[in-house]
């Protein structure tokens, strides 16, 4: 985890040959232009839905697989402010939902973390 990057929930997979965890997290972007889509991004909070293969202490993701929502605008970071966000249900469960939906996986609870 970075340091501007807070863990909500991670899930097992249990039916892809490649992905073994899907990790949603709240995250600090500061924004700006993208260059591939011309399209220029808000600073603030963005809730991430990545599935990836985690071994050990490393991890390996998939370019593309992941979404992400912006669920605060912000004008600077706050650690104190991403500590304490609390996410909506139905924010979690659209991104949560749309990664499962779109890879077809099943998951489970992984455990308190």
């Amino acid at each position: 985890m970075g340091k501007h990057e807070r863990l909500i929930k991670k899930y097992k997979i249990d039916n892809h040959p490649e992905w073994n965890v899907l990790e949603v997290t709240l995250n600090y972007q500061l924004g700006g232009w993208n260059y591939f889509t011309g399209v220029q991004k808000p600073r603030g909070l963005e809730l991430h839905c990545t599935p990836l293969e985690r071994h050990g202490n490393g991890s390996v993701y998939t370019g593309f697989s992941g979404i992400y929502k912006l669920v605060k605008e912000m004008n600077r970071f706050s650690a104190k402010k991403l500590r304490e966000f609390e996410v909506s249900q139905e924010d979690f469960d659209a991104v949560k939902n749309h990664i499962i939906n779109k890879h077809n996986i099943k998951i489970e609870e992984y455990g308190e973390d």
